[in-house]
């Protein structure tokens, strides 16, 4: 992509102009018929040509005379490819014009084949000469021997051109023209120039030379010339003089890019010179104009010969007003009429400083001088720079100092009488403390000047805390806190402190440290220890004395960020005691209490210093065990010998008042080592473990697993959208036929689907277990009921379904519910359902519970008409007499046993077995599960009575 200064677009956009028009006119000219000039005055052919001709060698002389004479700065080797380059092509073109046909002989006859000899050679030295320019080749020797070297190369050519031409090809024939040999050459030509041409425009695109770009444009225009030189029959043709005349403009190109360029050159060198200095000037002026000092030049006369704008402003004239003026004249007293103000030693050779007073101002204006001698060049004499300099500020500032060292002063008494205060050394040596000092440590001043505050260290606080604040005092920064110090009688007693580091005038800068340090201190051991009171009430059990929640999260999060920087493993354990409920219930709160504190007490024996060990309220304790090791094995094997070590302490008897307590604890594990896990999560995660280890039989360890995580939270997740289920519409019933033996179709079986809204289908084996833990199978069985009639009621109304029956599953949740009759027949009148067409079906594992209650509240039903199902029989463990007891209608064969029937002898016993049973007891029998004739019609021929599904149907939703 071009991007083009504005010069360059210029240049661009005229040699393409150029480049364009001439290509469009080569190309229309060689379309044109053969026409023939010169056919009335043949003579003048010669002379127009030699005139053509001495445009190029008139441009290659230029050229040569340019670059001898020019003193342009330029690369050593380019003058001599220049002269020796043009000095040949001139020479060439030259013999190419002195032996055109029509021209004076020169030695021999002039003709055509010795004129294109030297025709060739002088084009093929024109692009010689640019691609060596092009390629910046070095050739070392001086103008001359580079002149007279193309000479000599002329001669040669000459020579062989003149003598030996029989060597070489035929160029041109009489009456036919150019030879192929000719022809072949010109089109090399064309193709070597325009292959140039590219790679100079490529250069110039690179560099923004536009020599590269002129240069470029005349082998373009060379190379278009050539293609006139391959179909001529006589050198009179207008092609061929249209040829030449392109070759002349290509050679004024070249002139162009060369001798042009380093005519133009100088100029345009000289016009950026004064540009510069005119900027440069502007730059110094604008430089003394922004400098925060006035700055005057004197003449010898002591007129002002220079001021910049600062100065002016302070006089309150403009500059151009002032130069000229003499010192006198500038109608300011404050400075024309100071005496202070002299200038006579910087006119004698000397220079001076000075300081004065502008009075003339409000406030007074105070100043710093220099005055530095300055040789006028024109006079000979000495003039004066001076350098003024505000210092009012500074002044200012050397007042206020005084006043603040006076203020110090002041400020050191008050401290001396109300605070504890120090100095100290850049070491921390003391060099000076106050009465209150001594008071406080119990010290004299003998016994701590001269030493460090080690001296009075309680060793309360860790290496770290003192290794902070050094490094913030001794940066230069100011240190505040709460410091715990003994004294010399071993009391403790607590400061808050500030300690402000001070610099000596001689050590300022970046890199500088303090020299000394004022330490101010204040006693706060009263407040500490109300402080530590309030704190222990805050953050403690009073029951057990442990720590409590809140300290214990604050715990948690401290040991979080420290696995973090150090990358040690830590174990957080929750533990509970098991059946502590009983032993309350039992024996009472008192002796729950003790209880609680024995168990506090054995915790406190099982940990460490570094370990954290707190109640979490009721029964609930929490254990934080640090610093494991940084290896994952073998911190889990230190965590769980700690959590089993724990576990058997607390399993052994308890001795509480007047009674002995077996009890025994659950103990949920989670390992940390880094901030991945926030302080809820960890006690979430911990809290997942403990309830699994409950579930697992209590007295046991749990360590956390992300798969209990996700089971609760896939849990809760499905237990959130199966509360919101039905508001939505998303349960839905499908339905199965059952059919008789003729496989026509007595009633179906409402299977409930969940649609959700984001998962699609979910099948029941996947939420109905999750309904029944919730307690949300209760509803979800009722709406399954309601639902299930309101069908029954509209198919009343069809002919052709009012005889058919439904099915519906009910849960042992449902069934035991007190109002589950009441509710069953409440939906069966609003619908006006006939009973009997209603069917319910039971499992096996319902009579596993209060079998007496289940049986009553089936006889009721069983009163009102409604008929009862055993679904998957087979597959439990009912008892034979309490299946005679149950008011069943139906033995419904578990697909398990019909899956197989016709490859596995025991599925068929099994359920031939059924078969006869349900005879024997006066029921009837659906097979479930029937997918093949086969399976059908093994079943069919042993007495089953009704037949469900995929060979009769799958599960579908039916419409009203």
């Amino acid at each position: 992509m071009l991007e083009l200064g504005s010069n360059a677009s210029r240049s661009f956009r005229l040699v393409t102009i150029l480049l364009i028009c001439s290509a469009a006119f080569m190309m229309l000219a060689l379309t044109l018929p053969r026409m023939v000039l010169f056919t009335y005055r043949p003579e003048d052919h010669a002379s127009i040509h030699l005139l053509l001709e001495l445009v190029s060698i008139s441009v290659s002389v230029m050229v040569v005379t340019v670059t001898w004479i020019s003193k342009n700065k330029q690369p050593k080797w380019q003058p001599q490819i220049l002269i020796f380059g043009f000095t040949l092509i001139a020479g060439l073109d030259l013999l190419h014009a002195l032996t055109f046909k029509g021209m004076p002989s020169l030695i021999n006859n002039s003709n055509s084949d010795e004129s294109i000899f030297f025709w060739l050679a002088g084009r093929v030295a024109t692009l010689a000469v640019i691609i060596i320019l092009g390629l910046k080749i070095k050739i070392r020797g001086s103008k001359i021997i580079s002149f007279f070297s193309a000479l000599i190369v002329l001669a040669i050519a000459f020579y062989i051109g003149t003598f030996h031409l029989n060597y070489f090809p035929a160029l041109f024939l009489p009456g036919k023209g150019v030879t192929q040999f000719k022809i072949n050459a010109e089109y090399g030509i064309f193709v070597a120039n325009m292959l140039a041409s590219i790679w100079l425009f490529l250069l110039w695109n690179k560099s923004k030379n536009e020599k590269n770009l002129w240069l470029a444009s005349a082998c373009v225009m060379t190379g278009l010339s050539e293609l006139a030189f391959t179909n001529y029959i006589t050198s009179s043709d207008f092609i061929n003089v249209f040829g030449h005349a392109y070759k002349a403009i290509a050679y004024l190109i070249i002139f162009r890019a060369i001798a042009y360029s380093s005519i133009q050159e100088p100029y345009e060198i000289l016009e950026k010179t004064n540009a510069t200095i005119k900027r440069k000037e502007q730059e110094f002026k604008n430089l003394l104009d922004s400098l925060p000092v006035d700055v005057v030049q004197i003449n010898p006369d002591y007129s002002i010969r220079y001021c910049n704008s600062r100065f002016s402003s302070h006089i309150g004239k403009q500059t151009d007003l002032l130069q000229g003026k003499l010192w006198s004249e500038i109608n300011t007293p404050g400075w024309s009429g100071n005496k202070l103000l002299s200038f006579d030693a910087p006119f004698r050779g000397h220079r001076s400083t000075f300081e004065f007073t502008d009075n003339d101002r409000e406030p007074p204006q105070y100043y710093s001088a220099i005055a530095i001698p300055e040789l006028d060049i024109e006079s000979g004499k000495n003039g004066v720079l001076a350098i003024f300099v505000n210092t009012t500020e500074q002044e200012m500032i050397r007042r206020q100092l005084g006043e603040t060292k006076k203020e110090n002063m002041d400020l050191k008494s008050a401290l001396d009488a109300h605070a504890i205060v120090a100095t100290t050394d850049a070491k921390g040596v003391i060099t000076s403390i106050n009465k209150k000092f001594c008071q406080i440590s119990k010290y004299s001043p003998e016994e701590l000047i001269g030493k460090t505050h080690r001296v009075i260290n309680s060793g309360y606080h860790p290496k770290s805390f003192f290794n902070d604040l050094w490094k913030t005092i001794s940066s230069g920064k100011v240190w505040t806190g709460e410091i715990c110090n003994r004294a010399k009688d071993g009391s403790i007693y607590w400061v808050v402190t500030t300690i402000v580091p001070f610099f000596s005038a001689t050590s300022l800068g970046k890199s500088a440290k303090p020299d000394r340090y004022l330490a101010i201190r204040a006693d706060i051991t009263e407040q500490k220890r109300a402080q530590q009171e309030a704190q222990k009430m805050a953050f403690y059990d009073v029951l057990t004395g442990l720590p409590n929640r809140r300290f214990m999260v604050e715990r948690l999060d401290i040991a979080i960020a420290n696995t973090s920087r150090n990358q040690n493993f830590c174990s957080l354990m929750l533990l509970d005691i098991d059946h502590f409920k009983y032993v309350n219930d039992t024996y009472g709160h008192d002796q729950g209490d003790e209880l609680l504190r024995q168990v506090a007490a054995r915790l406190n024996g099982c940990a460490h210093k570094t370990d954290t060990i707190a109640r979490m309220g009721g029964d609930e304790f929490v254990v934080i065990f640090a610093d494991l090791g940084t290896d994952r094995a073998n911190a889990l094997v230190r965590s769980n010998d700690l959590a089993e070590k724990i576990r058997e302490t607390l399993a052994e008897p308890y001795h509480l008042k007047d009674i002995t307590v077996f009890s025994s604890s659950s103990i949920g594990c989670v390992m940390f080592h880094d901030e991945s896990l926030s302080g809820d999560e960890t006690l979430k995660r911990a809290d997942i473990a403990l309830y699994s280890a409950k579930s697992l039989g209590r007295n046991r360890v749990q360590y956390f697993d992300t798969s209990m995580q996700t089971e609760i939270m896939e849990y809760s997740q499905i237990v959130l959208d199966l509360r919101t289920a039905r508001s939505k519409n998303e349960l839905i019933l499908f339905y199965q036929p059952i059919v008789d033996l003729n496989q026509e179709i007595t009633g179906y079986e409402a299977l409930i689907r969940w649609n959700h809204s984001k998962k699609g289908l979910i099948s029941p084996a996947a939420f109905i277990p999750v309904a029944e833990k919730s307690g949300l199978i209760i509803s979800i069985g009722e709406w399954v009921i309601r639902e299930a009639c309101r069908k029954l009621s509209v198919w009343a109304n069809e002919p052709e379904k009012k005889n058919l029956t439904i099915s519906v599953n009910v849960s042992a949740y449902q069934l035991n519910e007190a109002d589950f009759v009441s509710k069953a027949i409440s939906n069966i009148e609003q619908f006006l359902v006939r009973p009997t067409h209603l069917k319910i079906e039971i499992t096996e594992s319902m009579l596993q519970r209060d079998i007496h209650t289940t049986i009553s509240k089936l006889n009721e039903l069983k009163k009102l008409g409604v008929r009862f199902s055993l679904d998957d029989f087979g597959t439990g463990y009912s008892s034979l007499s309490y299946l005679k007891k149950l008011p069943l209608d139906f033995l419904k064969i578990d697909r398990s046993f019909v899956r197989d029937i016709m490859i596995d002898q025991e599925d068929a016993a099994i359920a031939e077995t059924i078969l006869l049973l349900a005879q024997t007891l006066g029921m009837k029998v659906i097979a479930e599960g029937v997918e093949t004739l086969d399976q059908y019609h093994f079943l069919k021929t042993r007495g089953c009575d009704y037949f469900q599904g995929y060979l009769f149907g799958k599960p579908a939703p039916l419409d009203d």
